[in-house]
C-alpha cells in the first residue's frame, strides 16, 4: 500500500520474511513493493510523512510484474521521507520487467528523501532467479529521479546479475539531486554496460552533485565500469554535475573498454560545459580490453575536471 500525508512510523523489527507478489495491472500503485510500505509520499510540500527506526533483516522478495522492489520500500517521492534504517540479508526472486531493485528503495523521487540507512543485500542469480527484463539494481536504491535529498547511505554485499544495466553499491541510476556521504562495500559482478562501486549509471538531469562517498567493493564487468561511476552523463550547461570527494580502494577487472578507477566513461552531453570531477583518489588495480584508466576510461568531449 502508500502512505501518505500525516503518517509516521517508527520502531519497526521484522525478521526473517517472505515478500510475495504475483502482480497487477502497469502503472498501478501494486507495482511498488517493499517489506513495510510499497509507496512513501507527503503531501507535496512539508515533509510529514515519515518512517523512521526501520529494521528488516533475512528477507526474501519474491515478485511478478513488480515495477519498483526495495527492501523497505518501492518508491520513496513527494516529500516522503525513509530515514535511521536498516535492511540486512535482502534476497530477490523475480520475473519481472522491473526498473528499480535496491536493498532499501527501489525508486527515489519528486524530492524524496532518504539518510541514515545501511544495507546488505544478496541479488545473486546462481542461487535466486532473477529472470525477465530488469534495469537499475543498487545496493541502496536501484534508481533516483531528482530526489531532494540523499544521505549517509551504507551498503555491503554481492550483487551478481546477467543481462542487467546500471548497477551500483549505493545506486543503479542516479538521474538528478544530491547524494553525499557514501560507502560501498558491495562486490559487483555484470556481463552489461555501467557499472560503478557507488554509482552505475549517471545521468544527465540538473542540478546534480555526489560528494564524499567511498568504495571498497570489487567489480567484475563487461564496459563502461568505474570505481566510483560507471558512465556519468553531464548535465546542463546552467547546471553542470559535480562529482568530489570520492574515493576508490575496489579492484576492477573487466573484459571490455572503457574501464576507470573513478568514471569508466564520461560523456559530455552539451557544447557549452563540463561536469567537475575533483579531490578524487583511486587505489585498486584497475584491468581491462583498452581505454583503461586510473581515474577516468574514456573521456568524449569537454569537462572541467581537476
Amino acid at each position: 500500500g502508500r502512505a501518505t500525508a500525516f503518517t509516521a512510523v517508527k520502531n519497526i523489527i521484522i525478521e526473517t520474511a517472505d515478500i510475495n507478489s504475483t502482480g497487477c495491472s502497469p502503472g498501478s500503485e501494486c507495482n511498488y513493493i517493499g517489506s513495510v510500505v510499497g509507496a512513501i509520499s507527503s503531501n507535496g510540500v512539508t515533509q510529514d510523512t515519515v518512517f523512521q527506526n526501520i529494521v528488516v533483516n533475512d528477507l526474501m522478495l519474491n515478485t511478478k510484474d513488480a515495477q519498483y522492489i526495495g527492501g523497505l520500500a518501492g518508491y520513496v517521492y513527494n516529500y516522503g521521507v525513509l530515514r535511521e534504517s536498516k535492511a540486512t540479508n535482502i534476497k530477490a526472486k523475480t520475473n519481472s520487467t522491473t526498473t528499480a531493485l535496491g536493498g532499501a528503495i527501489g525508486r527515489s523521487a519528486s524530492n524524496g528523501i532518504a539518510e541514515d540507512i545501511v544495507t546488505s543485500v544478496n541479488f545473486d542469480k546462481d542461487i535466486y532467479p532473477l529472470t525477465g527484463t530488469i534495469t537499475n539494481v543498487g545496493g541502496v536504491i536501484g534508481s533516483n529521479n531528482n530526489a531532494l535529498l540523499l544521505s549517509k547511505l551504507k551498503a555491503s554485499g554481492t550483487i551478481d546479475l546477467t543481462g542487467t544495466t546500471s548497477i551500483g553499491g549505493i545506486i543503479g541510476m542516479h538521474d538528478q539531486g544530491t547524494m553525499e556521504h557514501a560507502i560501498s562495500n558491495v562486490s559487483i559482478i555484470s556481463d552489461t554496460a555501467n557499472a560503478g562501486g557507488i554509482i552505475g549509471f549517471q545521468n544527465y538531469g540538473s542540478p546534480m552533485s555526489v560528494k564524499i562517498v567511498r568504495n571498497f567493493g570489487n567489480i567484475t564487468c563487461f564496459d563502461q565500469c568505474g570505481g566510483i561511476i560507471g558512465r556519468f552523463q553531464n548535465a546542463t550547461a546552467a547546471n553542470p554535475a559535480l562529482l568530489e570527494q570520492a574515493h576508490n580502494y575496489g579492484n576492477i577487472i573487466s573484459t571490455g573498454v572503457y574501464v576507470g578507477g573513478i568514471v569508466g566513461y564520461y560523456n559530455n552531453q552539451n557544447t557549452t560545459a563540463g561536469s567537475t570531477i575533483r579531490k578524487v583518489h583511486n587505489e585498486g588495480d584497475i584491468t581491462g580490453l583498452n581505454m583503461v584508466g586510473g581515474v577516468i576510461g574514456k573521456r568524449n568531449a569537454a569537462d572541467s575536471s581537476g
